[in-house]
């Protein structure tokens, strides 16, 4: 077991922080649709192998869990697993669609004004750390700017939310283009994680 990877672990469980349950379980479920069953199995069993237990069956929706269980579960993935960014972005992207909360909360998310008024209700539903913060939304020329304040965990991550983000807009502007660039990070040296979000009418 790489020790390093182990060393990443410990760092993410003392910054602390917790998810919902639901949120937990919906993210690595999404696992199995861009891969299969298998492989959240095949990630489950290494993270035993380094003292941090998931089991799945004794997760609580309504209740909260350390953050760092989802993380580990996602760096662990792409490094046991070989995923690429691509394949985490894709992950974020599809757990949108597995995500029982997401779609009972976006069925009132009827505009992509609404969604951004309402995205920092949105992130305390499933996080009671940090905060998703509306930064500036321009509907003429199509491009909405959120910052993630108070987040640090692994660059994967970045790229997990990276596409999280644009999951949520396929529900609300299904017909558009949808691009995101993370613009800022704390990774690189930044205060806060900064998503500049892009849509125009697809080709």
């Amino acid at each position: 077991m790489p020790n390093h990877l182990k060393e990443t672990i410990n760092k993410l469980k003392e910054r602390g922080g917790n998810i919902k349950g639901e949120a937990l379980l919906s993210d690595i479920e999404a696992l199995t649709k861009i891969r299969d069953k298998k492989s959240v199995d095949i990630v489950l069993e290494n993270m035993r192998e380094m003292g941090e237990k998931i089991d799945l069956k004794e997760i609580k929706s309504s209740e909260w869990y350390p953050e760092y269980l989802l993380s580990s579960f996602i760096i662990v993935s792409y490094q046991f697993l070989g995923l690429t960014e691509k394949d985490i972005f894709e992950w974020g992207r599809t757990a949108t669609k597995v995500s029982f909360i997401a779609k009972i909360i976006l069925r009132h998310l009827v505009s992509i004004d609404k969604a951004f008024e309402e995205c920092s209700n949105y992130w305390r539903k499933n996080y009671d750390f940090g905060n998703l913060v509306p930064v500036e939304m321009n509907s003429k020329d199509k491009y909405a700017v959120v910052r993630i304040t108070d987040y640090l965990s692994d660059p994967l991550i970045c790229t997990f939310h990276a596409g999280y983000f644009k999951g949520i807009l396929e529900f609300i502007l299904p017909s558009e283009k949808i691009e995101i660039k993370e613009e800022r990070c704390i990774h690189r040296g930044d205060s806060y994680h900064e998503y500049l979000i892009s849509w125009g009418e697809k080709e």
